[in-house]
């Protein structure tokens, strides 16, 4: 299974697949602690509010694209389990 056809850069499917194909159980369940939900949510916050610096617009952004990859990978994950043979 491939994300090919989804309009994504290679170098995401790549990583996609790496990430996923050892145990796409636990990476499906993977989930931030909750430190750095709170530093994404205060940095956005600043970023709304217009009180955001350079850096941390930098690492915002970072996070941003982070998350676009955990999204695939999980989709991925989730995908991986579905199509699993079952065991005899």
């Amino acid at each position: 299974t491939s994300m090919q056809n989804t309009g994504i850069a290679p170098i995401y499917d790549e990583l996609v697949k790496f990430l996923v194909a050892e145990n796409p159980e636990r990476f499906a369940h993977f989930q931030t602690t909750e430190k750095m939900r709170e530093r994404v949510w205060e940095l956005v916050r600043r970023e709304k509010s217009g009180g955001v610096a350079e850096q941390e617009k930098a690492e915002l952004d970072t996070y941003d694209q982070l998350e676009h990859v955990m999204r695939l990978a999980k989709a991925q994950a989730r995908l991986n389990i579905a199509l699993r043979p079952e065991a005899p």
